[in-house]
């Protein structure tokens, strides 16, 4: 049986063929998702907030969605769109935890949220509430950066109060803002 180095070759199958919009996150996996979204950031600060801006526009409340055995991360963000706080956090902190940081969280009554640990302190920044706030900080490029629940707890009138006041001066509001 003689054969050639033109012989019919069996058909190749093609898989994972992606076709991205060049201005949409790539949401086929986690890691995509963080990579697509801070692309273009030059600090972790902006790190999280683009990836709380991305949570903010592509969720809305309501209930959390439920199916036998649970709903994954990635199904729930590209399924459904919508959770409660809880599942909102889970979602967020998964996202953190493609950069690497550690979170943990943290809530009171009726409401859980998440913080995240980078540049050596905790960093509170909330999807449910639509919420965070930033706290001078030398060492940061802009001399701020986003604050932590303790630092919210331990100066709330510098950090929150203040920073909604019509007395503010233009100097103390470029080094504070408060984000609702």
């Amino acid at each position: 049986l003689a054969t050639s180095a033109h012989a019919a070759q069996p058909e190749a199958l093609v898989r994972s063929i992606k076709v991205q919009p060049d201005k949409a996150p790539d949401c086929t996996s986690l890691k995509s998702m963080v990579e697509s979204v801070t692309r273009g950031c030059r600090s972790n600060d902006d790190k999280a907030i683009a990836i709380y801006n991305f949570m903010r526009l592509t969720h809305y409340h309501r209930n959390y969605p439920s199916e036998p055995g649970g709903v994954p991360v990635l199904k729930e963000i590209n399924t459904y769109g919508w959770s409660l706080c809880g599942g909102l956090h889970a979602e967020q902190s998964a996202l953190w935890r493609e950069l690497g940081w550690p979170w943990r969280f943290v809530g009171w009554p009726g409401h859980t949220t998440v913080e995240a640990f980078y540049d050596g302190r905790w960093h509170y920044l909330d999807v449910f509430l639509k919420f965070y706030a930033w706290m001078p900080d030398p060492n940061k490029p802009g001399g701020r950066t986003i604050a932590g629940l303790d630092d919210l707890a331990a100066n709330p009138q510098g950090l929150v109060l203040d920073a909604r006041s019509e007395e503010h001066t233009s100097e103390l509001q470029s080094r504070l803002h408060l984000v609702c």
